[in-house]
C-alpha cells in the first residue's frame, strides 16, 4: 500500500509540473537544431515585450501559408475549402504557387459558374493569391 501511495505521489507532482517539463522539451529542441549564437538570440528574443504581446490579445493573428505546385485541384477542393470554413475570425491565408489562377473548380451550386483559387481567395477579406515569381504567367 505505501508502495502505491509513492507511486500516486510521484504522479501527482509530474502532473503539477508538466508545463515547465513541456517548456523543458521545447527548449532542448530548439538548442539541438540550432546553433549557438541562434539559439541565445531566440531565448532573448522569446522574452522580448513584442513576442509577448501575442500572449495577450484575444484573438491574435494566425497566418496559415500553403505552398502549391500542380495541385490546383487540392488547394481548393480541400486546403481552401477547409481554412475557409474556419471558425475562428482572425485568420489569414496565403497561397504561394503555380495553379492558382488557372485552376477552375465547379461551383458549389450557388450558380455562379466555375471558381479558380485566386478567385475564391478574392471573394474573403483576409486570403492573398501570390503567384510562383519563378514561372511566368500563362
Amino acid at each position: 500500500m505505501l508502495e502505491i501511495l509513492q507511486k500516486i505521489k510521484t504522479l501527482i507532482y509530474y502532473w503539477r509540473n508538466m508545463p515547465q517539463l513541456y517548456e523543458a522539451v521545447d527548449t532542448l529542441k530548439s538548442r539541438y537544431d540550432l546553433n549557438d549564437e541562434l539559439f541565445l538570440e531566440f531565448q532573448r528574443d522569446r522574452t522580448s515585450k513584442s513576442y509577448m504581446e501575442v500572449y495577450d490579445k484575444a484573438s491574435p493573428l494566425i497566418s496559415c501559408c500553403i505552398a502549391t505546385y500542380n495541385r490546383g485541384n487540392l488547394l481548393i477542393e480541400r486546403s481552401l475549402k477547409s481554412l475557409l470554413n474556419q471558425t475562428y475570425d482572425n485568420l489569414e491565408i496565403i497561397v504561394i504557387g503555380d495553379e492558382i489562377s488557372r485552376t477552375r473548380c465547379p461551383s458549389s451550386g450557388s450558380g455562379e459558374g466555375d471558381a479558380s483559387a485566386a478567385s475564391i481567395l478574392a471573394s474573403t477579406n483576409r486570403s492573398e493569391a501570390v503567384r510562383d515569381p519563378i514561372k511566368p504567367s500563362p
